[in-house]
């Protein structure tokens, strides 16, 4: 009985300290426009927008009730944003008006 029971606990060391660990997902600026139009996320996921173009982008959108703005030129490190409540929002580039994402975060 004894032995069973190490073998069980030795069977769970390998999991004990994993967290669930929220996705990140990434969305490319290229050629003037997002990877994808639309993106659904859970409640503590991210959006990792990455610029991949050779000029400025300007990303804006509402998360939680508070408006973010943040310039991303050429070649800078990603912006991530993550998401803590249900909510649906859109993402846009200042600078380049034809530049949109739909964002749904769902609990």
């Amino acid at each position: 009985m004894r032995k069973k029971i190490v073998t069980l606990v030795l069977g769970f060391l390998p999991f004990a300290g994993l967290s669930a660990v929220a996705k990140e997902h990434t969305i490319k600026q290229k050629n003037k426009q997002f990877s994808q139009k639309e993106i659904k996320l859970k409640v503590g996921e991210s959006l990792k927008f990455t610029n991949e173009d050779n000029t400025t982008h300007h990303i804006m959108m509402k998360v939680d009730g508070k408006r973010i703005s943040q310039k991303q030129v050429e070649g800078a490190a990603p912006i991530v944003q993550t998401f803590s409540k249900p909510q649906e929002t859109t993402v846009r580039c200042a600078i380049h008006p034809k530049m949109m994402l739909k964002v749904t975060v769902e609990p």
